[in-house]
């Protein structure tokens, strides 16, 4: 059956008709003002200072720095300092962005945002425990500041430190959230001087 001209006017114009409505439905469920994306800061250094009794000064530092984030070259890690046996260590970290000039310091962003963030630790060897020290406005532990013990007897020592994002779902559970950055130390724990 044909269909004369008037007939397909009218149905082209039923379609712009439904075409043009769906556009405008479109436009109306678009959001003019997007909700702003926490981005993921770039962490190329993550320091931890080790610092013993009322000193103001770190008796040991360990450092972590890769200038290439994901790419080929490989991190490097630096320790100045040493680690002794049958101590009890405030551990302060921090986490820069050497990237950009001047160098970012993301510890700040962290602390601001400290009820999302947890900074999880995992020992082994001659580091008896690695526990956070402070904590976020609901009580739940940050990590920027932790404590470190180590172990009456020397020997090797690994803390690995993972900076976990948890907006919004913190319950202080490592198992939950997106991972900033995962950084492993090794190092000795070495005798005390008599």
């Amino acid at each position: 059956m044909k269909m004369n001209p008037v007939q397909n006017l009218s149905r082209m114009m039923n379609w712009s008709k439904l075409s043009a409505i769906a556009l405008a439905a479109l436009l109306i469920a678009c959001d003019d003002d997007p909700e702003a994306v926490n981005e993921e800061e770039l962490i190329t250094t993550v320091q931890v200072d080790l610092f013993r009794g009322d000193s103001d000064t770190p008796s040991a530092t360990l450092k972590f720095y890769d200038e290439d984030g994901d790419g080929s070259i490989a991190p490097e890690f630096t320790q100045e300092g040493e680690i002794y046996t049958g101590v009890e260590y405030v551990a302060v970290t921090t986490f820069l962005n050497e990237e950009e000039t001047p160098v970012e310091d993301v510890t700040a962003e962290i602390e601001e945002e400290k009820n999302d963030h947890l900074i999880c630790f995992t020992r082994t060897g001659a580091v008896s425990s690695a526990v956070a020290f402070d904590e976020d406005d609901n009580e739940i532990p940050v990590g920027l500041v932790s404590i470190w013990e180590t172990a009456n007897t020397p020997g090797a020592a690994t803390v690995k430190l993972t900076l976990k994002h948890q907006p919004g779902i913190k319950t202080g559970s490592c198992d939950i959230g997106e991972t900033d950055i995962e950084v492993t130390f090794s190092f000795s724990v070495i005798q005390q001087p008599l």
